[in-house]
């Protein structure tokens, strides 16, 4: 048999990275979160948290919505003007709401055989 070198841990964080200067292509005033940059191509990943570094320049008055932040992104996104605002997970990406509102949508719509068997087995 082989011998497995190493492990996978299941349990390790994965981020997704994105430095203060790359953030100037967005307009001035926008509210930036993970599913805007998604969209703009910004970011690979839905799943991931998402880290701000303080890489570069930032000239717009933006507000951040992130997992993380570095000092100086923090720092830089304030002299710009901005706002840097920590969220968590459900926040951000909105994977766990939406599972939610299935799960709840999927009791309401109960059919009738369901129904009636759920109404057997209520004691009387």
């Amino acid at each position: 048999m082989p011998k497995k070198r190493g492990f996978y841990n299941i349990f390790s964080t994965h981020w997704q990275i994105v430095n203060v200067g790359k953030l100037n292509e967005l307009k001035n005033g926008t509210k930036v979160n993970i599913k805007l940059l998604y969209n703009k191509g910004i970011i690979r990943d839905l799943k991931d948290k998402l880290k701000i570094l303080g890489d570069g320049v930032l000239d717009k008055k933006l507000e951040i919505y992130a997992h993380s932040f570095s000092k100086q992104a923090r720092k830089k996104i304030e002299q710009a003007g901005g706002k840097a605002v920590i969220v968590k997970v459900s926040q951000v990406s909105g994977v766990s709401q939406v599972s939610k509102e299935k799960k709840a949508a999927n009791l309401k719509k109960t059919t009738p055989q369901k129904q009636n068997k759920q109404e057997r087995k209520k004691p009387k």
